[in-house]
């Protein structure tokens, strides 16, 4: 703003003699100049104010680049098939491969858009190599998992007697209540969660055992005679009342375990939405919620975000990757008019953090072999079915111990998880086993 000042001067004027029929008027007597009034200094004008600058806003940091990064396994075995990488630059420049220090195994080459990376000829102890793919300021990074060479293909018995009870012990002198999930962890542990019916309640109770690579069977969390256990202690917390109604089961590397959950209502849970949620329990026995919610404030729509920002509808963990991302198939409402529902299947992934995004589809190598090669069972055959990388099945081996007790309501495999390159764990009737695969 300007300030403005309005100059006032004032001047003294000499006085003049006065007139009439008296005598002549006296000349002037001059007298001493008068002095000149001295008009005011005229004050500095006060500095203009400038006018306040916006703030500057933060730099908002551009996107960073992406290079996605695909393989057609996430494992191998030590003197096995190489395992082809890819990686799509996003500038369209070299792209860079550098394997982790220390890591068993070698690249093909440092350079360029598909690489391979050469197991060791041989390895005393699984383990996991990184390998990291990089053009400018663009990166990725892929954990694979190399495994000794799990030797002749075929089936051999992990823990289990076949009788459908529960009972710890070491191999076929444990026995196993209505196996239902399966998982591994990176250390050999394998983890069984049983589902069972208690008289008078509506839902199943969960019942959490462990294997250990030797085959010894402890159990984690269990209800007997209406006292709960947790991790060898009492139950005070609830904890297992909250692995209700669980639709998935995986384990990271580390030992912590994760279990997707869907709350529907109806005797069967067909209306869907309500309490789906991703839990996470660590080696310790702590019990977290990783995404999505167990209240019952679901509005039905699935929605990405972080933890609890986040909302499944009918979550099923498809597996999980040896960075400890999980990847789910989840289940949409769409209403293509008023007066139609249908649901399609939605790809989810969910990362450590919990932050959940919604995917094209779910990784191809999620549980293949070291060749690509995926397993399901044919309940007709009775049989576990190979799948190639270009959709021809055939079968890789007859399923066995259909013929239990379990088997006569329920499908004889329940649950088949990669354990290895070569090598998968699964559920079959009553009993845990190792199927080695052709390799």
């Amino acid at each position: 703003m300007r300030l403005c000042s309005t100059l006032f001067l004032c001047v003294s004027l000499a006085a003049c003699g006065g007139g009439g029929n008296g005598p002549a008027a006296e000349a002037p007597v001059a007298g001493a100049p008068a002095t000149p009034v001295q008009p005011a200094p005229a004050p500095e004008p006060a500095p203009a104010l400038a006018p306040t600058p916006a703030p500057t806003p933060e730099p908002v940091p551009a996107p960073a680049a992406t290079l996605p990064l695909s393989s057609a396994t996430l494992r191998t075995i030590a003197g096995g098939t190489p395992v082809a990488l890819s990686a799509a630059s996003p500038t369209g420049g070299t792209v860079r491969w550098q394997l982790s220090d220390g890591a068993p195994g070698l690249l093909s080459a440092s350079l360029g858009a598909t690489v391979r990376y050469l197991p060791p000829a041989s390895l005393a102890a699984a383990t996991t190599v990184t390998l990291t793919a990089s053009d400018g300021d663009a990166s990725a990074a892929m954990t694979l998992a190399v495994t000794p060479d799990p030797g002749a293909p075929g089936i051999t018995l992990v823990a289990g007697s076949g009788k459908n009870l529960t009972a710890d012990g070491v191999g076929a002198a444990a026995s196993f209540r209505n196996p239902s999930m399966l998982a591994a962890d990176g250390a050999g542990n394998l983890y069984v969660m049983e589902y069972y019916y208690i008289p008078g309640f509506a839902w199943p109770s969960p019942r959490l055992r462990k294997i250990a690579p030797d085959g010894t069977v402890t159990t984690l969390v269990d209800s007997v005679d209406g006292t709960a256990t947790w991790f060898g202690r009492p139950d005070t917390a609830g904890n297992g009342q909250r692995l209700d109604q669980a639709s998935g089961f995986a384990a990271d590397r580390a030992g912590n375990l994760y279990v997707s959950k869907t709350g529907g209502i109806g005797h069967s849970g067909e209306v869907y939405g309500l309490m789906s949620a991703i839990l996470k329990i660590s080696p310790s026995g702590t019990l977290s919620l990783l995404a999505g919610t167990e209240d019952r404030d679901n509005t039905g729509a699935v929605t990405d975000g972080t933890g609890a920002n986040a909302r499944f509808l009918h979550p099923v963990i498809a597996g999980i990757d040896y960075d400890g991302n999980l990847y789910v198939r989840d289940t949409d409402q769409v209403y293509p008019s008023t007066s139609t529902l249908e649901r399609r299947l939605v790809p989810r992934k969910v990362t450590p953090a919990g932050v959940v995004t919604t995917l094209s589809a779910l990784p191809a190598s999620l549980n293949a072999d070291m060749n690509g090669n995926t397993y399901g069972y044919d309940n007709t055959t009775k049989t576990v079915v190979r799948t190639t990388p270009d959709g021809v099945k055939s079968v890789e081996v007859d399923a066995p111990f259909c013929d239990d007790e379990i088997s006569s309501t329920a499908y004889c495999v329940r649950a088949i998880v990669p354990t290895g390159g070569a090598s998968y764990a699964m559920i079959s009737g009553a009993r845990v086993v190792r199927l080695v695969v052709r390799h």
